[in-house]
């Protein structure tokens, strides 16, 4: 073979290598384009009151002190508290309430309330 014929050989494997390559990449940059508008949907349809959380164990159980500081930021939770049988809207003025009757010693199990949305409306914390 000559040299012109082993240049042509060379010349066009390079090229068909270039146009598979530039293949490769258009396939790649058409599917990595699709994958990001398909992420940028879901991020904007995502419902942001909805979060994925551990699961509690049963024996769960919090401190009166932990309720104490519950309430003292009542307002900005926006829920109601109840220890026991004394009821504390979450609209009340912390300086003003009477916290006396929480034990921040004893253990108290928690029952939550929520609306029909999944919002938390209401923590109830029962004596055990």
């Amino acid at each position: 073979m000559g040299n012109s014929s082993t240049a042509l050989i060379n010349l066009t494997v390079a090229i068909s290598l270039f146009v598979g390559a530039l293949t490769l990449y258009a396939i790649l940059f058409i599917h990595v384009g699709q994958t990001v508008e398909l992420t940028n949907t879901v991020r904007v349809e995502q419902d942001r009151n909805i979060h994925t959380t551990l699961v509690l164990p049963e024996d769960y159980r919090v401190s009166g002190a932990e309720i104490l500081h519950s309430i003292y930021l009542i307002s900005d939770l926006g829920i109601d508290i109840q220890v026991d049988t004394e009821l504390f809207p979450h609209n009340l003025d912390i300086d003003s309430t009477d916290v006396s009757k929480i034990n921040v010693f004893g253990f108290y199990k928690p029952v939550y309330e929520r609306d029909g949305k999944g919002q938390l409306m209401k923590v109830t914390y029962i004596p055990s």
